[in-house]
């Protein structure tokens, strides 16, 4: 799919292929000096990632990233490094679309071009209009219909891809068989500063702490976070000292993880499969709560408020594990515990397999078709003459 979009300030056009989003920027950008070939980002066997698309594309990431907050420059880094990846991921599959032979027709180039929208008035294909808005951003008619040409060959190129990709019905019936086969566990997740209220804090640790400018600072910023809730109707000054205590807690590393652990212990010693009154009474105090996972299959990597813990879904389904002989199980990660306790099994049902069985072979044909494409891509990239200039990495 094509389109023509309009930005703040030039109009930029962007092709989605398939899985690759392929950005062509067709408006002014800044160049840094490359002695040998100035405004030159990198090149591909040859084939040149300009500054200014490097740039703009760089600058689509960091807009996307500033929306949400403050960039640290480690992110900065990463971005730009990606960017040129992905860059040189383009420059690979066109390459092996032309190599191919999947080069489009001057016919369907004008045919795609026909049909965007951007370009139509009253819904017909409108010349004018056309020729302005290539003469704004700078493009014959020419480089315009070279970047479609890009765009369809890389479009046949996924095409014959999934041409090729052949899933059978046992294939698809094992992946069903695998999606329907479910578990659902209750459990307590219990963060790395659960337990704060655990740890030993004296009188003059908490008078210290709020004696330093800096840290009186944290304590108000964390009274400002939690006032809408927590300390609703409060003043500082009447829940100071209860905030200085869990922020002098939250900085003793040691004891906050055995207090942690030893409420996780606790708290695996009275889940099952029975009432959750005696665990909720206990976890009252630290403000956490049992609750419940969605139902989950053996694909399933990321439990939504857990998160990802590969020896909890292993053992959901390993009939011989304690989690699946109805035991509660204790399980570490990264500072965290998530006491579980399995409490529901479903099994497939055979009777839906014929009306699942399309988007089951679908995914499974997607899914072959991007392990094709990431291991031809591996292999292009490894064979390629890649160069890149550093000026553009520089200082990031």
């Amino acid at each position: 799919m094509n389109f023509l979009g309009k930005k703040i300030g030039p109009i930029v056009v962007i092709g989605l292929v398939s899985m690759i989003v392929i950005v062509f920027v067709f408006s002014a950008g800044y160049d840094s000096n490359f002695g040998r070939s100035p405004g030159i980002a990198g090149k591909v066997n040859g084939d040149t990632i300009t500054g200014p698309e490097f740039n703009r594309v760089v600058e689509r990431q960091l807009n996307f990233y500033r929306s949400m907050g403050q960039i640290p420059d480690p992110l900065l880094s990463r971005i730009r490094q990606n960017v040129f990846q992905e860059l040189v991921r383009q420059k690979l599959v066109l390459q092996e679309a032309n190599r191919l032979g999947m080069i489009p027709s001057r016919e369907s180039i004008r045919e795609e071009i026909r049909n965007l929208e951007y370009f139509k008035t009253d819904g017909k294909f409108d010349v004018t209009k056309y020729t302005e808005l290539l003469k704004v951003n700078k493009l014959s008619p020419a480089e315009f219909e070279g970047q479609i040409s890009d765009n369809l060959a890389v479009q046949n190129f996924y095409n014959y891809i999934r041409s090729r990709v052949k899933v059978d019905r046992e294939e698809v019936k094992e992946q069903f068989l695998i999606e329907n086969n479910k578990r659902q566990v209750k459990y307590v997740f219990i963060g790395s500063s659960a337990a704060k209220r655990d740890v030993s804090v004296s009188e003059d640790e908490i008078k210290k702490y709020l004696e330093d400018p800096a840290k009186f600072n944290l304590a108000k910023s964390d009274f400002e976070r939690r006032k809408a809730s927590e300390f609703k109707n409060k003043k500082f000054d009447q829940v100071k000292l209860e905030v200085a205590r869990e922020l002098v807690a939250s900085e003793k590393i040691e004891e906050l993880r055995k207090a942690n652990e030893a409420l996780a212990e606790r708290v695996s010693a009275k889940l099952n499969g029975g009432s959750d009154r005696s665990v909720e009474a206990l976890l009252k105090p630290y403000q956490l709560s049992v609750a419940k996972s969605p139902m989950l299959s053996e694909l399933t990597q990321y439990v939504p408020g857990i998160g990802e813990i590969p020896e909890l879904s292993k053992d959901a389904f390993d009939s011989n594990s304690d989690l699946s002989r109805g035991k509660t199980k204790l399980y570490r990660s990264a500072g965290s515990y998530v006491v579980a306790h399995l409490i529901s099994k479903e099994s497939p049902n055979l009777n839906n397999f014929d009306k699942e069985f399309n988007k089951i072979a679908n995914d499974l044909i997607n899914r072959k078709q991007r392990f094709i494409v990431q291991k031809k891509l591996d292999g292009m990239s490894k064979a390629a003459k890649i160069v890149k200039n550093d000026q553009y990495f520089e200082g990031v």
